[in-house]
């Protein structure tokens, strides 16, 4: 096998069906939402996607890469998607009866002299993910330094077949909320689940998401992601490709006939992934978070899904739910170069530093602030 290294955007849209096959039904791997994020997110960086061929030009596997030049870490590859998207999930894509050629061709490559880099970091990705443990053990036998720490944690819900069967699996106190908002609102129709069917339907259900969004945060204070104009295009990017795909749900809580609470989420591979969300702070009263988690998780149900994905954080509400924490990581793998472990070494110490400055004071960080019950 051999690695070719695409800098070009415009060699990205041929590799879409290929690229999409090999994302294995994971939305956050798919062209559709990693080639929107380069598109809003790629200003001042170089693309790097490393594409795996065999010997008959065919592309058997894909590493989603960029690069960014800092002063403190030299030439970094990343993984697109990386930042305040938080993308979870990624991996080097490829069929697994494939994974292991590309991922050491993958290596072979990146010990070679084709590509300049110091460091690879690996930003939040699944502690069981095999290609990247593979990588990483094939680079740290070759030499090179591996630095593996925790991260948040992902939180899953194993579904079963039946919306009783999950509720009977929640908390006595837990149960008894839920079958109460459930009976109030949900089953009398007084809240009303709405969802975006076809494309037509999807700005309006974008401006609720976006405008329920920004008014929570800004009820507690904060600045909401929609804050940021690359985060908004990037999600009206990618929205209505991940709907192609049937990988998009936007639903919307109506109460009264006005919304009242959002929550997008991705879908694949028989898994839910509840990505973004917003509530009316006017009407907390009426439970929004509670109605719209029940109302998609029944819905979930019956559709067949496996799992119902919360993401990334390790906020209380997921374990009220009984969601299972499932291990992230963050790996840095230095290159050998004298300047890399330099460098390296001096943002180890600085961030040790920092650590300690954070703890060894006896300060805490302060909690973060949650959605009730969402």
């Amino acid at each position: 096998m051999r690695v070719v290294r695409i800098s070009d955007s415009a060699q990205l849209p041929p590799l879409a069906p290929t690229w999409n096959r090999l994302a294995d039904n994971v939305p956050f791997r798919t062209h559709a939402w990693l080639a929107s994020w380069w598109e809003h997110y790629g200003a001042g960086r170089e693309l790097c996607v490393l594409a795996v061929y065999d010997e008959h030009d065919r592309v058997r596997g894909l590493a989603p890469w960029y690069c960014e030049t800092t002063r403190v870490h030299g030439q970094t590859l990343a993984l697109l998607g990386s930042g305040e998207v938080c993308t979870d999930y990624q991996a080097i894509l490829a069929s697994p009866d494939e994974r292991e050629a590309v991922v050491d061709a993958l290596a072979d490559y990146l010990l070679g002299d084709d590509v300049a880099w110091d460091l690879i970091h690996l930003e939040g990705v699944s502690a069981d993910e095999p290609t990247f443990a593979r990588l990483s053990e094939r680079l740290e036998n070759a030499g090179l330094t591996v630095d593996e720490r925790a991260g948040l944690n992902t939180w899953r819900i194993a579904l079963g077949e039946s919306w009783e069967t999950y509720v009977e699996s929640l908390s006595k106190s837990h149960r008894k909320q839920v079958r109460r908002v459930d009976r109030r609102l949900v089953e009398t129709g007084e809240a009303k689940l709405r969802r975006v069917e076809w494309e037509s339907d999807l700005a309006h259900g974008l401006n609720i998401l976006v405008r329920l969004h920004q008014q929570r945060r800004a009820s507690l204070g904060e600045p909401g992601c929609f804050a940021d104009p690359r985060f908004e295009a990037f999600i009206r990017a990618a929205a209505p490709r991940l709907l192609a795909l049937d990988m998009l749900r936007l639903f919307w809580i109506e109460i009264n006939d006005w919304p009242v609470a959002v929550e997008l989420q991705l879908a694949g591979g028989g898994v839910t992934y509840a990505y973004q969300a917003g509530l009316d702070p006017t009407a907390l009263a009426e439970e929004p978070g509670r109605i719209i988690n029940i109302a998609t998780l029944k819905q979930a149900i019956e559709a067949g899904q496996r799992g119902f994905d919360f993401l990334r954080g390790d906020e209380p509400y997921k374990a009220h739910w009984r969601a299972e924490p499932q291990a992230s990581r963050d790996v840095r793998i230095v290159n050998r170069l004298a300047g890399a472990q330099l460098r390296h070494g001096l943002w180890k110490a600085g961030d040790t530093l920092k650590q300690w400055i954070k703890t060894g004071l006896g300060r805490t960080p302060a909690p973060r602030e949650q959605e009730p019950m969402s």
